[in-house]
């Protein structure tokens, strides 16, 4: 396998469909419409089970290979923030997703994307661990 990098998704999505790679690994959001239409076939998924926009593709690690991440999204300041400010920003987002989850959750589920929250340190651990993984799997496939 050849590593290709890209621009993002859409550009990899544009790849794909048009033939100029064989396979790809992308955020689910944008694929989605591709995957519905029939025009992209879901091969696996990172997270470490099936997801429930896509039931039919198993995960990776359902296929024996130790991989598993997921695409968080999440709120980020700059390196040395206050932990009190830090706290007051990670209280407010929790509180807004907990007041309004049924909005959020109905508009992920349209992203085929699900609901997970973190606090800021399971976020900056979750992050490294992303950023270790990776790491690895680049140092792989550049052999």
């Amino acid at each position: 396998m050849t590593y290709v990098p890209s621009q993002g998704s859409g550009p990899t999505i544009t790849a794909l469909l048009g033939g100029h790679v064989d396979v790809a690994s992308t955020a689910i959001a944008p694929a989605l419409p591709h995957l519905r239409a029939g025009t992209l076939r879901p091969l696996a998924v990172y997270k470490p089970t099936r997801m429930r926009a896509l039931p039919e593709a198993p995960s990776l690690v359902e296929l024996g290979y130790p991989i598993s991440s997921s695409s968080p999204y999440g709120l980020l300041a700059p390196k040395g923030t206050p932990k009190a400010i830090v706290d007051t920003i990670y209280s407010a987002a929790k509180k807004v997703v907990e007041n309004h989850k049924t909005f959020v959750v109905e508009r992920l589920d349209k992203l085929g994307a699900e609901l997970g929250f973190e606090g800021p340190e399971e976020y900056t651990d979750h992050l490294a661990k992303q950023h270790e993984l990776f790491s690895g799997i680049f140092k792989i496939v550049k052999k």
